[in-house]
Protein backbone atom coordinates (compact mmCIF):
# COMPACT_ATOMS: atom_id res chain seq x y z
CA UNK A 1 0.00 0.00 0.00
CA UNK A 2 0.98 3.00 -0.90
CA UNK A 3 1.78 5.70 1.81
CA UNK A 4 -0.62 8.94 2.08
CA UNK A 5 2.30 11.34 2.32
CA UNK A 6 4.26 10.01 -0.74
CA UNK A 7 1.02 10.41 -2.70
CA UNK A 8 0.35 14.16 -1.51
CA UNK A 9 4.31 14.78 -2.03
CA UNK A 10 4.01 13.98 -5.68
CA UNK A 11 0.81 15.79 -6.07
CA UNK A 12 2.19 19.05 -4.84
CA UNK A 13 5.59 18.52 -6.79
CA UNK A 14 3.18 17.97 -9.94
CA UNK A 15 1.11 20.98 -9.50
CA UNK A 16 4.73 22.76 -9.55
CA UNK A 17 5.57 21.51 -12.66
CA UNK A 18 1.92 22.89 -14.49
CA UNK A 19 2.41 26.23 -16.62
CA UNK A 20 -0.71 28.77 -16.37
CA UNK A 21 -0.62 31.52 -18.44
CA UNK A 22 -0.99 34.88 -16.37
CA UNK A 23 -2.23 38.03 -18.19
CA UNK A 24 -0.65 41.39 -16.77
CA UNK A 25 -1.61 45.03 -18.00
CA UNK A 26 1.26 47.73 -18.19
CA UNK A 27 1.64 50.79 -19.78
CA UNK A 28 2.87 50.61 -23.85
CA UNK A 29 6.31 52.11 -22.63
CA UNK A 30 7.12 49.45 -20.10
CA UNK A 31 5.91 46.70 -22.67
CA UNK A 32 8.45 48.11 -25.42
CA UNK A 33 11.33 48.47 -23.03
CA UNK A 34 10.62 44.78 -21.82
CA UNK A 35 10.79 43.68 -25.66
CA UNK A 36 13.65 45.77 -26.36
CA UNK A 37 15.44 44.41 -23.35
CA UNK A 38 14.32 40.52 -24.44
CA UNK A 39 15.62 41.47 -27.62
CA UNK A 40 18.90 42.75 -26.66
CA UNK A 41 19.61 39.79 -24.89
CA UNK A 42 18.07 37.28 -27.21
CA UNK A 43 15.23 35.56 -24.93
CA UNK A 44 11.65 36.21 -24.70
CA UNK A 45 9.87 38.66 -22.52
CA UNK A 46 8.25 35.81 -21.09
CA UNK A 47 11.53 34.23 -20.13
CA UNK A 48 12.65 38.20 -18.85
CA UNK A 49 9.80 38.26 -16.87
CA UNK A 50 10.07 34.92 -15.03
CA UNK A 51 13.56 36.00 -14.47
CA UNK A 52 12.23 39.22 -12.88
CA UNK A 53 9.26 37.21 -10.77
CA UNK A 54 11.97 34.82 -9.80
CA UNK A 55 14.18 37.88 -8.60
CA UNK A 56 11.41 39.39 -6.66
CA UNK A 57 10.29 36.21 -5.05
CA UNK A 58 13.76 35.69 -3.38
CA UNK A 59 14.56 38.74 -2.42
CA UNK A 60 11.24 38.62 -0.82
CA UNK A 61 12.32 35.28 0.95
CA UNK A 62 10.66 32.68 -0.40
CA UNK A 63 11.83 30.57 -2.83
CA UNK A 64 12.16 31.86 -6.74
CA UNK A 65 10.37 30.26 -9.99
CA UNK A 66 12.91 28.01 -11.13
CA UNK A 67 13.74 26.16 -7.29
CA UNK A 68 10.18 25.57 -6.69
CA UNK A 69 9.22 24.59 -10.83
CA UNK A 70 12.70 23.23 -11.81
CA UNK A 71 11.78 22.21 -15.21
CA UNK A 72 10.12 25.31 -15.77
CA UNK A 73 13.49 27.09 -17.43
CA UNK A 74 13.22 23.56 -19.88
CA UNK A 75 9.82 24.89 -21.17
CA UNK A 76 10.95 27.80 -21.48
CA UNK A 77 13.92 26.92 -23.64
CA UNK A 78 11.07 24.40 -26.05
CA UNK A 79 8.68 27.41 -26.19
CA UNK A 80 11.54 30.20 -27.35
CA UNK A 81 13.22 30.79 -24.62
CA UNK A 82 16.82 32.10 -24.83
CA UNK A 83 18.54 32.44 -28.25
CA UNK A 84 14.53 32.55 -29.82
CA UNK A 85 14.65 36.38 -30.84
CA UNK A 86 14.52 35.46 -34.62
CA UNK A 87 11.69 33.13 -33.92
CA UNK A 88 10.05 35.78 -31.14
CA UNK A 89 9.78 38.75 -34.20
CA UNK A 90 8.00 36.47 -36.71
CA UNK A 91 5.48 35.83 -34.43
CA UNK A 92 5.44 39.06 -32.74
CA UNK A 93 1.34 41.04 -33.03
CA UNK A 94 2.85 43.71 -31.03
CA UNK A 95 0.22 42.97 -28.48
CA UNK A 96 1.55 41.23 -25.53
CA UNK A 97 -1.90 40.63 -24.01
Amino acid sequence: MTDPMDIEQNCVSQKTEIVREVRIRLPDVIVLDLKLQAHMEGTTMNALIAGYIDEGLKKAGRPGVFSRATRFSDYLRRKGGYNSAAANRAQDDGNFT
